[in-house]
């Protein structure tokens, strides 16, 4: 699988304390009438030191959740990755978490607004709105165990 450096999905293990690009799928949010020729997935290259600010966030969840049981996510303002549209016909197959491997279109990013990461108690994900469309997608999550390995941390 082709990549802008770094280890994709396919050839990760885990490594405390290193960093790992993700490609996931992305899906649209309700609402709106936008069919974009080609599906988007979402590309992030998650470094030590942004997993451990993923995790301080967390942290801040637990702490509102702790006083008020109905919280479900929170959303921080988040531009650290990038959307591409990608050809599905092209999979390759499944990561170690069960997500579908796919092969990003590295031409040129799609353009958003509204970037955000969406924290919850067991995943993390990302959503922003495509240029120019009423709409919103959100990528696959990613679970707080792998965010941890990069982290550093040992449960």
């Amino acid at each position: 699988m082709a990549h802008r450096g770094g280890s994709g999905p396919r050839d990760w293990s885990p490594k405390w304390g290193k960093s790992r690009e993700f490609v996931l799928k992305t899906s649209l949010v309700e609402g709106g009438d936008w069919h974009p020729e080609e599906q988007e997935c979402f590309v992030i290259t998650i470094t030590p030191d942004y997993a451990r600010l993923l995790l301080a966030r967390l942290e801040s969840f637990m702490g509102v959740e702790a006083l008020d049981k109905s919280l479900w996510e929170m959303y921080f303002w988040d531009r650290s990755g990038d959307y591409y549209a990608v050809n599905w016909d092209r999979s390759e197959g499944e990561d170690q978490e069960g997500r579908e491997i796919v092969v990003p279109n590295y031409d040129e990013p799609g353009r958003t607004e509204v970037d955000q990461v969406i924290i919850r108690k067991d995943e993390v994900c990302w959503t922003a709105m495509p240029k120019h469309v009423d709409v919103y997608i959100v990528t696959d999550p990613i679970k707080w165990h792998e965010i941890r390995h990069i982290a550093g941390e040992r449960s």
